[in-house]
């Protein structure tokens, strides 16, 4: 858990380095995944500053060479606790982007992070019920965790679409 934090630090320095001006660490959120997925968001400066349009520019413009410049700097600045996370695997790199930056509302964010994974919730359940059998060995290890992940977006982002509840 705490090489997950500094890699997460790690990556949203990177991020408020390449959306410009006025961006700031603690306005981007990081959700790591299995298999070296990175879900990143961002909220524009509230004080001043570039706008969302501004900042989604700069971020739909970046590559993945870019970004891998970013994080590089972002482990150097980052002190012991960035370098036992980054290990001795060599130069950070950034190999694809696998989604075009959007641009969207918290609330928006939220609804479909909700839906998406409450999707995948469903789907790993049955297939974490077929491959169980009776011992918990291989593929269901994996669907478990997903599971686990899936209902942790689903928790941590209910509360933020505004529905009141009744």
């Amino acid at each position: 858990p705490s090489l997950q934090a500094a890699f997460s630090l790690a990556v949203r320095r990177a991020i408020a380095a390449v959306a410009g001006e006025g961006s700031s660490v603690e306005d981007v959120s990081v959700d790591l995944w299995a298999g070296a997925a990175i879900d990143v968001g961002i909220r524009p400066p509230r004080a001043g500053g570039r706008t969302a349009e501004e900042m989604h520019a700069a971020l739909v413009g970046a590559t993945p060479a870019s970004l891998s410049v970013a994080l590089e700097a972002a482990f150097r600045e980052g002190g012991a606790a960035l370098s036992a996370a980054r290990g001795s695997g060599g130069p950070v790199h950034v190999g694809e982007i696998r989604q075009t930056p959007s641009l969207v509302s918290a609330r928006t964010d939220a609804i479909f992070k909700v839906c998406a994974h409450g999707a995948w919730l469903e789907q790993n359940t049955r297939d974490w019920d077929g491959s169980q059998g009776g011992t918990l060995t291989g593929a269901a290890w994996g669907y478990k965790h997903s599971m686990q992940e899936d209902l942790d977006v689903v928790n941590r982002h209910s509360e933020l679409m505004g529905f009141d509840e009744e």
